[in-house]
Formats: structure tokens, sequence, C-alpha cells
């Protein structure tokens, strides 16, 4: 389902370079976690693949304006409005929790009732992501040891042996320093 939100980029631009043959600029926006480690380097072969496009991507928290031509591609974990705009559902990110082998090293965990026992990385509670909902039903009032509000300081944490963080899965499995723990119903985001 991921290569889809590449597929969906190679149409736009197909689609809007039509007449030059993929030539000009193509600016694509994105959150920022999904950005760096997702989108850019699959945008960066898809350049090379096609030398007369320039590529840009904002990756951030800043929502741009397709309407007003901020950007020409919008990757979102939420759905625009169509306002003459072409939206359409490409992905589905899955989230899992993970650890480093050193933090679990004597300390299991097969299953939610273990997690009262360990340290907790996840979002700040004001927040309220998915995430961070999904980890407060696995662990009742469990209080986080270490809070941020991106995935990629949670997978940093998480990599230095300081505790279970949830992450995309884009993100953790990715990562050769954190096992996944099995755990029931993880949530998901649609991507748009």
């Amino acid at each position: 389902p991921m290569r889809s939100v590449e597929e969906a980029v190679v149409a736009v631009g197909r689609v809007a370079s039509a007449a030059s043959g993929l030539e000009g600029p193509l600016r694509v926006t994105s959150p920022e976690t999904f950005g760096i480690h997702y989108l850019a380097p699959r945008l960066a072969r898809f350049g090379q693949a096609h030398p007369g496009l320039t590529l840009e991507l904002a990756a951030g928290g800043e929502v741009l304006d397709l309407s007003r031509r901020d950007a020409d591609v919008a990757v979102r974990f939420f759905r625009s409005k169509p306002q003459d705009l072409a939206v359409r559902r490409v992905a589905v990110v899955g989230y899992g929790l993970y650890a480093s082998p050193a933090y679990l090293a004597g300390r299991p965990v097969r299953g939610p009732s273990d997690l009262q026992n360990h340290r907790l990385l996840s979002t700040p509670a004001a927040s309220a992501s998915t995430e961070g909902r999904w980890l407060q039903r696995l662990s009742p009032g469990a209080r986080p040891s270490f809070v941020s509000d991106l995935s990629m300081v949670l997978m940093a944490a998480a990599g230095a042996d300081a505790g279970i963080a949830p992450l995309p899965r884009y993100l953790g499995d990715a990562n050769p320093a954190l096992l996944r723990l099995p755990m029931p119903e993880p949530p998901t985001h649609v991507v748009w």
C-alpha cells in the first residue's frame, strides 16, 4: 500500500508536466517525519529518472495551500477539502511499539499487561495523537517517562535504550536497532 504514495506523486507529476515531457519544478509538501524518512529517498530516485524535473520537498508542520500553488502535490494524514483539488487515498500507515534489544534484555513484553513495568516514550497528552491514545488503551493510567510530538525523537530515544515507543512502521521497521513488540489493534493513519 505504501507504494501507491510514490505512484500518486509520479501520476501528478506526469499530468502536471505532460506537455513538457516531465520538465520544470514540482513542489511536494508532506508531514515532517514521513517526508524525511519515507518520501525524500523516493522523490530523489524519481528525480534521477526524470532529470528535467526540479523536485522540492517541503516536509514540515506547515500545511501549504494547494489552491494558491504553494505546492503542486500534498501528501497528508488528513483529507483536504476538494476545492478544485484531486484528492485520493493513497496508502495506510500502520503503527507499532518499538524498543531496543538492550532495553528489553531481561524485561520481556508478552502483552499489554507487561507495559506497566516499562518506561514508555510517547506523544504529549495534550496532542491526543492516535498512537498516544492507543498506548493509553494498552496501558491505562501509564505516564510516559519521555514525551515528544516528533516520531523521529521518540525513535532516537528508543534507540538509546530509554524505553518503548509507538512509531509508524515505515520508521520503526526500517531501524535495525529496534524490535517491534506485537500488540493488539495497532492504529493506522490514512495517507491522502
